[in-house]
């Protein structure tokens, strides 16, 4: 039984992994975004909604991985 549930568990990991890195295309993609735009005053909060746009996509990614995760240990 230990054998079925370590790849899933890998799986799991990776995915959190995989949101980690998702997270970081839309910091840079974000950042490139807002770069090139003269800078402002608005600049300043740009960055911050860049920021909370790749903490929610890195922390929702990561929590539907160990839900998803979670589910399918839970099965029989």
């Amino acid at each position: 039984m230990p054998q079925r549930r370590t790849p899933s568990l890998l799986w799991a990991i990776a995915g959190c992994v995989l949101s980690l890195l998702l997270g970081c295309v839309v910091v840079r993609l974000g950042l490139d975004a807002v770069d090139t735009r003269p800078y402002s005053a608005s600049s300043e909060v740009l960055y911050l909604v860049v920021a909370v746009a790749a903490l929610v996509v890195w922390l929702g990614g990561s929590a539907a991985t160990i839900l998803l995760w979670r589910r399918r240990r839970l099965r029989p």
